[in-house]
């Protein structure tokens, strides 16, 4: 096994030097924003990713928006709540938002806070 203090310690500096770890990329077709999410969701990251995310649907004229959160490798309640906020952000604006292809722990969480029924998320079982 390998030293997870190094590496807990790379991780860490990474964060320093740039806090974001997620990306976020849009594309658009025929009054639909697809906006897929990678990477972390986390306490650092959140605002920056509900900032963008908020901005880039702003910037169109979208009848609907799905995040595709499949990339997402990590998401804590801080990331949760900015996915939250989007989704609030879209509706107040009259554009339906939806959320796709969280993996298994990410939709446990979401379903946990909550935040998955606002989400549109379906229970699975």
């Amino acid at each position: 096994m390998g030293d997870t203090g190094f590496e807990n310690h790379l991780l860490a500096y990474a964060r320093l030097v740039d806090p974001c770890t997620a990306t976020v990329v849009a594309t658009s077709d025929a009054g639909r924003l697809v906006i897929a999410v990678s990477g972390s969701i986390d306490v650092q990251a959140s605002a920056t990713v509900a900032d963008q995310l908020g901005r880039m649907i702003g910037a169109g004229d979208h009848e609907r928006v799905v995040l595709d959160l499949s990339g997402v490798e990590f998401c804590d309640c801080a990331g949760a709540r900015a996915l939250l906020a989007v989704h609030e952000l879209a509706e107040a604006a009259g554009i339906a938002c939806t959320v796709e292809g969280p993996r298994p722990h990410i939709r446990w969480l979401l379903e946990l806070t909550g935040v998955a029924a606002v989400l549109g998320l379906t229970p699975q079982g």
